[in-house]
């Protein structure tokens, strides 16, 4: 079972998945230090049985030590924001890694786009010890809302999703290896 670790969460797929950690790439990073402000979401996910491609993005609160570090990210419009950048400018990427990236990556971005349907997933995993520091359940279904106006082109019904809140629409799990110590 492929494990990818995105910071401290580890999503686990199907062995038949077929999954990049999209913000990794030589490609991808050589492409941000040329055009400043390009963002990429952190996986990409295929499933050879399925007309989806999954784009996937990870935000855990549990890594932040304090209250001012939270507050820069905090606010839902925020997330939003950023979320949005983070795909439109990765199906950018990916477009430009199907022609310009090494042979596996310029096949990889090809399946993709090829994919009938592109999915975005938003894991967003709240602070432990104060879990009101970071998007409230509440602020979750407004971030969803605003992400399906945003996305609209892209998915009509993007996921919102935790490990106390999984999506039963996805193909993995995740997990952390444990709760991470000294957050406050």
């Amino acid at each position: 079972m492929p494990i990818f670790t995105e910071r401290f969460l580890n999503f686990n797929f199907p062995d038949e998945a077929v999954v990049e950690k999209f913000d990794g790439w030589l490609f991808v990073r050589n492409y941000q230090r040329t055009n400043q402000g390009t963002k990429a979401i952190d996986l990409v996910a295929l499933r050879p049985d399925d007309e989806c491609c999954w784009l996937i993005e990870a935000t855990d609160y549990r890594i932040f030590a304090n209250q001012r570090a939270i507050d820069k990210v905090n606010k839902p419009s925020v997330l939003v924001d950023e979320f949005e950048k983070k795909i439109k400018d990765s199906l950018v990427l990916l477009d430009a890694a199907k022609v310009s990236a090494p042979q596996a990556q310029q096949l990889f971005a090809q399946e993709v786009l090829a994919k009938a349907q592109k999915r975005a997933v938003f894991h967003i995993e709240p602070h432990i010890k104060t879990p009101n520091l970071c998007p409230a359940p509440e602020h979750l279904a407004d971030i969803k809302s605003a992400l399906k106006q945003r996305l609209r082109d892209i998915d009509r019904n993007p996921i919102v999703m935790s490990m106390a809140r999984p999506s039963k629409h996805v193909f993995w799990s995740v997990t952390s290896d444990e709760p991470i110590e000294g957050a406050q």
